[in-house]
C-alpha cells in the first residue's frame, strides 16, 4: 500500500507540473508575464521533483558495475540535454516579457532546435529509459510511460495549437525540423512521408 500512496503521489505531482506548464504556454500567448513567471516555477517544479521522486523509489537491478555506470552517464546526458534545452537555447527574456507573435516573436531554430522542435522530450526520455534498464522493474516502466504520455500530450497541443499563434515563424519551423527525432525526416514534409 505504501507503493501505491508513493506512486500515485508521483504521478498527481508530475500531472500537476503539466498542467502548470501548460498555463505557461497560454500566459505567453496571452502577455501575462506573471503568471508566466509563476507558472513555470511552480510546473517545472513539480516535474523535477515528480522524477526525483521516482527514480529514489527504486533499487537498481544487479547488474555488472560498468553497465550501471553506462546507465548512469546515459541518465547524467539526458539531464544535460534538458538543462540545455530549457536554460540555455532558448531566449530567456523573450519568453517572460510576453512578447507577442505579432511583434516579431520567432522560434528557436539553434541549437538543439535545430535538431527537433522539442528536444526537451527526447532528453527526458533518454533520462527515464536510462533509468528503466537500470532498475527493470515493472512499475518504474509504467510510471516512466505515464509522464511521457504526459509530456507528449503538452507538446502535442504546444505545437498544434499554442506555438503556432506563439511564433510568427512556426509553420515554416515546422516544415524545416522534424517534432521530436533528429534526423527522422525534415519537418512535417518528412513527418507525413514517414506515415504513407
Amino acid at each position: 500500500m505504501e507503493n501505491f500512496v508513493s506512486h500515485a503521489v508521483i504521478l498527481a505531482l508530475a500531472g500537476t507540473g503539466y498542467v502548470l506548464l501548460l498555463l505557461f504556454d497560454m500566459a505567453q500567448l496571452y502577455h501575462r508575464r506573471a503568471l508566466a513567471v509563476l507558472s513555470s516555477t511552480i510546473g517545472y517544479l513539480c516535474v523535477t521533483s515528480a522524477s526525483i521522486f521516482l527514480v529514489l523509489s527504486f533499487r537498481p537491478f544487479p547488474a555488472p558495475v560498468f553497465l550501471q555506470i553506462l546507465l548512469l552517464c546515459g541518465a547524467a546526458a539526458g539531464v544535460i540535454l534538458m538543462v540545455l534545452s530549457l536554460f540555455v537555447h532558448l531566449p530567456q527574456a523573450e519568453i517572460y516579457a510576453g512578447t507577442p507573435a505579432s511583434t516579431g516573436r520567432r522560434a528557436a531554430a539553434t541549437g538543439l532546435y535545430a535538431l527537433a522542435r522539442h528536444p526537451f522530450f527526447l532528453s527526458y526520455t533518454l533520462f527515464l529509459a536510462s533509468f528503466g534498464f537500470l532498475f527493470r522493474d515493472a512499475s518504474y516502466n509504467g510510471l516512466a510511460l505515464a509522464m511521457l504520455a504526459m509530456e507528449l500530450v503538452l507538446v502535442t497541443i504546444e505545437d498544434l495549437v499554442i506555438f503556432p499563434r506563439l511564433f510568427e515563424n512556426y509553420a515554416e519551423y515546422q516544415e524545416a525540423v522534424p517534432m521530436l527525432v533528429p534526423w527522422s525526416g525534415r519537418g512535417r514534409r518528412g513527418e507525413q512521408g514517414q506515415k504513407r
